[in-house]
């Protein structure tokens, strides 16, 4: 397994685009505030996709509103040909990055998991002390929300 981050992109409302390529990048952003990661995703164009994270994501507007000097930080997990990207990796950082005990804003959809992983969430999820009962049952798993029982 690679280590991570393989390559990092930053944005803040001056940012310049670059090109995007044959590769799949997995990736996390992470809180200027904490330097935790937040959110892990996919994306063909990391920079773009960053850049669309700090303009629209709920988190990243909350922390722009406290100060405009904040610049986000996205590092690149994994790097995929693009014919070669297996979906499953995203989930699997996701999975991975919670067992570590990172607050993601992440929603997972655990009746598109294999069974091991909606297992290895439901570990995660009783690890933590979350509300445990409904993961098998939802169709989405938005972890926020899950954390605080609603």
């Amino acid at each position: 397994m690679n280590n991570y981050p393989l390559d990092e992109y930053s944005a803040s409302s001056k940012t310049t685009h670059i090109k995007a390529g044959d590769e799949i990048f997995v990736y996390a952003i992470y809180c200027p505030i904490t330097n935790d990661p937040f959110y892990v995703g996919k994306t063909a164009s990391p920079q773009q996709r960053l850049e669309s994270h700090v303009i629209n994501h709920p988190y990243c507007r909350g922390i722009a509103e406290m100060d405009e000097e904040y610049t986000f930080t996205m590092r690149i997990i994994e790097r995929w040909a693009r014919n070669q990207y297996q979906a499953s990796r995203e989930t699997y950082w996701v999975l991975r990055l919670l067992e570590q005990g990172h607050e993601l804003t992440n929603s997972i959809f655990p009746s598109r998991l294999p069974p091991q992983w909606v297992e290895w969430l439901d570990s995660i999820c009783i690890a933590r002390g979350w509300v445990n009962n409904k993961t098998r049952n939802n169709r989405v798993l938005n972890l926020p929300k899950y954390r605080s029982g609603e």
